[in-house]
């Protein structure tokens, strides 16, 4: 793949169910087989386990990475795309932030978009020293409605799976946000939903130095401080592998810990139920802050968000914290009484 340039695509590109076999390629800034989607559709296509997407730094830019596309705009549609690649992201730089998945880095709509029955199964992992926040999820690192200009604008996620290992494994001395996700790692805009997706692989901040604040959950990490739509009818595990949606924070040293079996971190009005947890949620790093866990969800800020008919079958453990801890079965923290838990398990 070195004569390989990724390149903007807005077609229609069905793979007819073919493989890309043996794709590597190394690029800074935007890395994957395609530099962006814009308006496109893409379908029924598999990168095989020979695949490996590494983005490295870019000055002064943002770095989005990913197996089929480092960013994607417009309303586009992804379809039964499966990755069996690696996803790495090298080394860090931007000025907003790095997004990494393992299908695209950043998603964001313009109109009507949507990932439907994708699959995730390569192990998408950061090993930088942040200089801005990190963004790193199974399918994607940020998925975003742009309500702001586009009344139309919407974004759902359906059907779609993450059975690798999603890993921050870095040096953060500059204590930047890390958000991982099993299948995103944020999500903003009231016009994002998630629905029956499932997370059977681990979720790791493994950061070799202490590390600035965390959230780390098995479906999605965090709303990143703008409303999310709903998350609703996901698993994150698996009832008969109890390896399965492993959840760990092992860094030395974190300000602000938030781990929640599906959802790390609300901070606006969001809808979450349905929602299944059977993977253990586990911190054995010291946190000088505070340490949130939950079965389900970890921290709700002081909005209107509801929680119900939700179960958690794992367990929720910290070993080392130096700061206040919260664990909860369901919800480990709710700030404030706006929010409500009902009917859950």
């Amino acid at each position: 793949s070195d004569n390989w340039t990724p390149n903007q695509f807005g077609g229609v590109f069905n793979g007819n169910g073919k493989t890309i076999n043996n794709f590597v390629i190394e690029k800074a800034g935007q890395a994957g087989f395609f530099k962006k989607l814009q308006d496109a559709t893409v379908e029924n296509l598999t990168f095989g386990e020979g695949c490996s997407v590494t983005a490295l730094a870019a000055e002064a830019s943002d770095i989005y990475a990913g197996s089929l596309a480092g960013e994607v705009r417009g309303g586009t549609t992804l379809k039964n795309i499966v990755n069996k690649g690696t996803v790495k992201l090298a080394a860090a730089g931007g000025t907003n932030g790095n997004y990494i998945g393992g299908l695209c880095g950043y998603f964001t709509s313009d109109g009507v978009s949507s990932i439907t029955g994708c699959k995730n199964e390569g192990d998408v992992t950061v090993s930088s020293t942040p200089s801005v926040s990190i963004y790193c999820g199974g399918l994607a690192g940020i998925l975003n409605a742009n309500t702001a200009k586009f009344d139309n604008a919407v974004l759902t996620v359906t059907g779609s799976e993450n059975s690798a290992d999603i890993v921050y494994n870095g040096d953060n001395t500059a204590k930047k946000n890390i958000h991982l996700g099993g299948l995103v790692a944020a999500a903003v805009n009231a016009k994002v939903s998630l629905s029956s997706c499932t997370n059977l692989g681990s979720v790791q901040c493994a950061a070799t130095t202490e590390a600035g604040p965390v959230n780390i959950g098995g479906i999605i990490a965090t709303d990143n401080g703008s409303t999310l739509a709903t998350v609703a009818n996901c698993v994150n595990g698996s009832a008969t592998d109890l390896n399965a949606g492993l959840l760990v924070n092992s860094a030395p040293g974190t300000s602000q810990l938030n781990m929640g079996g599906c959802v790390a971190y609300l901070s606006k009005a969001t809808t979450v139920n349905e929602l299944k947890n059977y993977g253990t949620i586990k911190n054995t790093g010291a946190v000088t802050g505070w340490n949130v866990l939950g079965g389900a969800v970890g921290y709700i800020k002081t909005e209107k968000s509801t929680v119900s008919t939700c179960e958690n079958h794992g367990q929720v453990l910290t070993e080392a914290a130096k700061g206040r801890v919260s664990a909860g079965g369901i919800v480990g923290f709710i700030d404030g009484s706006d929010a409500t838990v009902t009917a859950c398990d």
